[in-house]
């Protein structure tokens, strides 16, 4: 489960960056990070939006 983690994702970028690997060697990377997104912005859809006062 920590290998979904984004700031693992960000930091095998950047290793893979860092170690002279291109942009095709990021594709695990990337579609762990979209992925990501895309979970929390379905939850956020789904989710109601709070009304109580702050």
């Amino acid at each position: 489960m920590l290998a979904l983690n984004p700031v693992a994702a960000l930091g095998r970028g950047l290793s893979i960056t860092a170690g002279g690997g291109g942009v095709a060697d990021l594709g695990p990377v990337l579609l762990t990070l979209v992925g990501f997104i895309a979970a929390l912005l379905l939850l956020a859809r789904v989710v109601p939006g709070r009304k109580d006062p702050l």
